[in-house]
């Protein structure tokens, strides 16, 4: 299952540490996007928000099951989980 690990201009992590240290412990396929993204608004709201999300990010996330994206910026509806399909 390839996983793929995003964070915006808010945050400063080692996203490649990280995507490392999940790879040593599990069988999963995690790695770092590069595409950037930014969420405006107050809140998190499908699919209007994925609507505003770049081109670059859309396509890059279609080649792994799941895109994770963290920032610092506080939603409305922080906590929040929305997506356009879920299968586990």
């Amino acid at each position: 299952m390839k996983i793929l690990l995003y964070q915006d201009n808010t945050l400063n992590l080692n996203l490649d540490a990280i995507c490392s240290g999940l790879r040593a412990i599990t069988n999963l396929e995690v790695a770092r996007g590069r595409a950037q993204f930014r969420i405006k608004g107050r809140a998190v709201r499908f699919p209007a928000t994925y609507e505003q999300l770049s081109a670059k990010l859309i396509n890059e996330g279609r080649s792994a099951k799941l895109s994770l994206c963290f920032t610092k910026l506080p939603y409305d509806n922080n906590y929040f989980f929305e997506s356009k399909e879920i299968s586990l």
